[in-house]
């Protein structure tokens, strides 16, 4: 009788050690597809920099002799910080006041791997409409939000530095077009060629084109909060400051019209500029064609408006 029950327990460990198999098979697979969906985003990409919005009372409508509030929403849509920016509302003061000056400072963070959207901040104005004439029962007007800022982009496309006469080249791609890196200036098209040099030394030569691809100004960024401000002291259009690197070595590139390695001042002309950088010091013959990553960083400033139209009515 205890053949029966022998063949039983077999029979049961077997389905058993069946079960285990597929549930482990079945664990790795979960945590293999959980791995998939938990990869990191790209946070450098897009051509966004700061977006706002405003609201204005209930239905933008303001009514004569009655406090309001004006809100401005301000978000990062970018993957630089924002630190120490401006914002400044602008309202038609022979219609509307406000106890207070309508500016505020911006301190906001950029897309991150926590954060992939952003920081965004809500700013509230308080403002009153002034009393109205006894003929005019409603009144448009336009206001306005402008936000100055100090940003930054950074790319790094690889590219193959080719040696003349390499007929077997072990990489071709020596031109790439780009798409946005997080910021509103995009760093668009980057070509690398090798000039012979003396001493068995080739010369990189790295030309490269930028563009504001959003629809805000680029202005200098040693000044950029005059922009909003006003001040005498405006700031410059279309200033970028330029700092070029041959790979992550950190070999420092020369760029432009300047004489020395390390950060330029280029000039945009109708939002875009192409400069050509070089890295004097050469690089040996023996390193043969390779690739090379090339580190572009670019520093500038922002300014951004929105409008909005309201309607001020008399009570």
């Amino acid at each position: 009788m205890s053949a029966p029950h022998s063949s039983r327990s077999s029979i049961r460990s077997f389905l058993l050690l069946v079960s285990y198999f597929l549930f482990l098979i079945s664990f790795l697979f979960l945590l293999s597809s959980c791995s998939v969906q938990l990869r990191p985003p790209i946070i450098e990409q897009g051509t966004e920099g700061l977006r706002i919005k405003i609201t204005v009372g209930n239905n933008n409508v303001l009514y004569e002799n009655t406090p309001a509030s004006i809100l401005v929403d301000v978000e990062n849509r970018g993957s630089s910080i924002v630190d120490h920016g401006i914002l400044v509302l602008n309202v038609p003061e022979q219609y509307i006041e406000s106890s207070r000056e309508l500016q505020e400072y911006l301190d906001l963070q950029g897309k991150s791997i926590d954060n992939p959207v952003g920081e965004m901040r809500q700013y509230d104005f308080n403002v009153k409409v002034r009393e109205m004439t006894e003929e005019a029962k409603q009144q448009s007007a336009i206001i306005s939000a402008s936000a100055c800022y100090q940003y930054t982009t950074i790319a790094s496309p690889t590219l193959c530095l080719q040696r003349p006469g390499d007929n077997k080249p072990s990489c071709k791609e020596k031109s790439v077009s780009l798409g946005g890196q997080g910021g509103p200036l995009a760093v668009t098209n980057v070509e690398a060629t090798l000039s012979p040099s003396e001493n068995d030394r080739y010369i990189p030569i790295i030309t490269l084109t930028v563009r504001n691809k959003d629809g805000g100004l680029i202005v200098d960024p040693e000044n950029v909060l005059n922009a909003c401000l006003g001040t005498d002291d405006s700031a410059k259009e279309g200033v970028v400051l330029l700092t070029a690197y041959l790979d992550h070595d950190g070999r420092p590139l020369t760029c432009g019209k300047s004489d020395s390695a390390g950060q330029t001042k280029i000039n945009l002309k109708d939002g875009s500029a192409t400069v050509t950088c070089k890295y004097a010091d050469g690089i040996p013959a023996s390193e043969g064609t390779h690739n090379s990553q090339i580190i572009i960083n670019l520093a500038y400033g922002y300014h951004d408006i929105t409008t909005q139209k309201v309607v001020m009515r008399k009570t």
